[in-house]
């Protein structure tokens, strides 16, 4: 009897952050170096709790044979470890549809782009608060000059580009195309320009706004 694959598995896979929103339920990292929780189980963006990628393959293993049929990669930024990819492999070849949920800068590397869509993840949830790049820093903190506002809008647009320009092929093989798609988080500052973030979500040409 074939099992129903009817399991969703939301898995923050990393900790560590490139970017320091004030609303993070994992607090900040700053707050963290300085004093790091000491509670077990604590939330934080220190990785000293993630579990090695022996422990996750172990894991892995068991899937294929799971009811689980979708995962939501988060974190943390899942994007900055390296070993994501191959994560988000292993789940693929189970035949377990993979949701990547990042902050957008990591897709300006060509390379983590090109991955994605190669490994036919499902889709691409990035996370933009506002239109306006003023508004949207303010709460999701860049570290570094150009990690904010533009660096997300940046990722999104050359993820879409090189989605667009491969998927008449992908389609004329019968393989799904990865949707690429926005969270945005609404707050009492941003709910006024909600529906212009929407439009701008449409406008770059995204699949979805969430």
């Amino acid at each position: 009897m074939t099992k129903t694959r009817n399991l969703t598995v939301l898995w923050a896979l990393r900790s560590p952050c490139n970017l320091g929103c004030d609303y993070c339920y994992f607090g900040t990292l700053e707050e963290h170096r300085d004093n790091p929780p000491t509670v077990l189980g604590a939330l934080s963006h220190l990785p000293h709790g993630d579990l090695s990628f022996d422990r996750i393959a172990a894991f892995l293993t068991s899937v294929e044979r799971s009811r689980i049929g979708r995962v939501f990669l988060a974190g943390g930024e899942p994007l900055i470890w390296p070993r994501t990819l191959q994560v988000i492999e292993i789940l693929t070849r189970a035949g377990v549809e993979v949701v990547v949920c990042t902050n957008g800068l990591p897709l300006n590397r060509r390379g983590v782009r090109a991955a994605l869509l190669d490994l036919g993840v499902s889709a691409v949830s990035v996370s933009l608060d506002s239109a306006d790049p003023g508004l949207n820093d303010r709460h999701r903190r860049p570290r570094h000059e150009g990690d904010g506002w533009h660096g997300v809008v940046a990722g999104i647009t050359a993820l879409l580009a090189d989605r667009n320009r491969h998927s008449a092929n992908r389609r004329r093989a019968g393989t799904p195309v990865t949707a690429v798609g926005v969270y945005t988080v609404i707050t009492r500052e941003t709910l006024p320009g909600l529906v212009a973030t929407a439009r701008f979500a449409a406008d770059l040409g995204v699949d979805y706004f969430v």
